[in-house]
């Protein structure tokens, strides 16, 4: 028979071997399945789309929150803005302005319907180009790029509307081939070739020649590495490409695009260059 000694001992070692041993974790229903359920899942642009769903109302393009580009306007039939010119620090009398001008929606239905005046009303030759519409790409004038060539201390205002119509301007003329673009501002003559990686191929002023195509070639655009490598601007074979950006009666800007590369082939980097031509200059 146990005494009472003896069944305390036995209690104290059953409670102290369940201290030392933590009961197993439960099975959960379906085992592996039910962990596999809780993994976390990689959202998806479906998914998401799902769940955040667009407002469509909210995606329509609108004017902005301006309120002055809210407010109801109607086509404009002959009216004037001012046009402040800063000319900064230069010394300049005159020279080519190109600016931007934003227009109310509906004011201009085309930039045919804009042009330049001085003070006293005269025209101003001038290039229009429309560089953004009111809805969509058949709407009316948003905003138009404007070349023209000022003169310091002169005032001059912006004309638009239905009863407005910009004569045709003499300026600049372009004439390009398979091998090279000519430009004829008037009192220059400049050639850049579609072939050879110069700047200029040839150039004349005023009817003296400056630059021929020899001189243009012994300085050609060139590139020297650390090592005194030479990379010379390179030509139509090495993937030159000569293209005219913009083209008006006022400005023309030609864009070339090509490598500097070596005598072996190797292309050492890129050049992209932009050129600049303009009535008068």
């Amino acid at each position: 028979m146990m005494s009472p000694g003896s069944f305390v001992a036995v209690l104290l070692a059953a409670a102290l071997v369940a201290i030392a041993s933590p009961p197993a974790p439960a099975q959960e229903a379906g085992g592996e399945d039910a962990q596999a359920q809780q993994a976390p899942v990689e959202p998806t642009p479906e998914s998401l789309r799902a769940k955040y769903p667009p407002r469509v109302e909210e995606m329509r393009p609108t004017p902005g929150w301006a309120p002055q580009f809210l407010r109801p306007t109607s086509p404009a039939v002959r009216e004037t803005t001012p046009l402040r010119v800063d000319w900064a620090d230069n010394q300049l009398d005159a020279g080519p302005v190109t600016f931007g001008v934003p227009f109310p929606r509906e004011a201009v239905a085309s930039a045919e319907n804009i042009r330049l005046l001085t003070a006293n009303g005269e025209v101003v030759p001038c290039q229009v180009e429309t560089t953004a519409t009111w809805d969509g790409p058949d709407g009316a004038v948003r905003w138009a790029l404007i070349s023209s060539n000022l003169r310091r201390g002169a005032d001059y205002s912006v004309e638009f509307g239905s009863d407005v119509a910009r004569a045709a301007t003499e300026g600049v003329t372009v004439a390009e081939t398979d091998e090279a673009i000519v430009i004829n501002t008037g009192p220059m003559q400049a050639t850049i070739s579609k072939v050879r990686g110069t700047l200029f191929d040839e150039v004349a002023l005023n009817g003296q020649t400056i630059l021929t195509p020899d001189a243009a070639a012994s300085e050609m655009p060139v590139v020297i590495d650390a090592a005194g490598n030479r990379y010379p601007a390179g030509g139509a074979a090495d993937g030159l490409q000569v293209s005219i950006e913009r083209s008006g009666p006022m400005e023309v800007a030609v864009r070339r695009e090509g490598w500097y590369t070596g005598a072996d082939g190797t292309r050492f980097c890129q050049f992209i260059t932009h050129t600049y031509f303009y009535a008068g200059e």
